[in-house]
């Protein structure tokens, strides 16, 4: 059983308030974790924590210059 140090430790990890299922045109998939402050400034990193910026609705470019896109659920539907 964890310890009560733990449990504290674990809830106050930042936790994303939403996932964008996205690709680039070479059809390669991505995760984008959108972190919103409290403050209303929102960031966006991939999940393995390199951060990306968002461009226009639903356009995110990574670092290397590459542009990737918001998907429709219709694609990634098996994805949970």
């Amino acid at each position: 059983m964890p310890s009560r140090e733990m449990e504290m430790r674990r809830s106050r990890a930042p936790i994303p308030s939403c996932h964008e299922r996205c690709e680039d045109m070479g059809g390669d998939r991505y995760i984008v974790a959108i972190w919103r402050s409290r403050d209303g400034i929102s960031r966006y990193t991939l999940l393995d924590g390199t951060r990306v910026a968002a461009v226009d609705e639903g356009v995110f470019r990574l670092p290397s210059g590459k542009l990737i896109r918001r998907c429709e659920e219709g694609p990634f539907a098996h994805w949970s």
